[in-house]
């Protein structure tokens, strides 16, 4: 975002961090509701009951203009817009963490980062290369025999031989 001399960078973000504070406490309320009817929505109805408030609202003429206090100016409003998908983005971050808050037995597992580690089929390549000298085509065949299917290059990676080709 832009930053720009008229403060409407500052206005955006004020509207977009009191609009968030409000979502929070939307799905902090709408999960409590759904607990006590024993209902398990997910964050995305969360997210459709939000949007359903908000466009109930502004066809009610929420939030009423007070007297001698003008509306936001098109600036700003244009600003708001081309935040707008972080701000859902932020929003749709609430409902899952409020989701996550208000299932019991729900909890985000941490993992670490990458690709998931074969340690057993890396022992069994390096085994078949340096032990008995195989090339990468025939670990290829031995592994294909096991169902395990993997590509010459996956292989040759597994083995840590695998070059780029020079460029001429």
């Amino acid at each position: 975002m832009e930053t720009q001399a008229d403060g409407t960078t500052g206005k955006v973000r004020e509207i977009c961090k009191a609009f968030r504070q409000a979502s929070k406490e939307f799905f902090d309320d709408f999960y409590a509701k759904a607990e006590k009817d024993g209902r398990d929505p997910s964050p995305l109805q969360a997210m459709l009951q939000l949007c359903r408030s908000v466009e109930r609202a502004i066809k009610e003429g929420w939030p009423p203009p007070l007297p001698g206090q003008p509306g936001v100016s098109t600036d700003v409003f244009e600003a708001l817009m081309k935040d707008g998908l972080r701000l859902f983005r932020d929003m749709y971050h609430e409902a899952v963490e409020a989701h996550f808050r208000y299932t019991p037995g729900l909890k985000i597992e941490k993992r670490k980062p990458g690709r998931k580690r074969k340690a057993e089929l890396a022992e069994l390549i390096w085994a078949l290369a340096d032990d008995e000298g195989k090339t990468s085509r025939e670990i290829q065949r031995i592994l294909e025999a096991k169902s395990e299917n993997l590509t010459i290059e996956a292989v040759e990676s597994y083995r840590k031989t695998r070059r780029r080709n020079p460029q001429e």
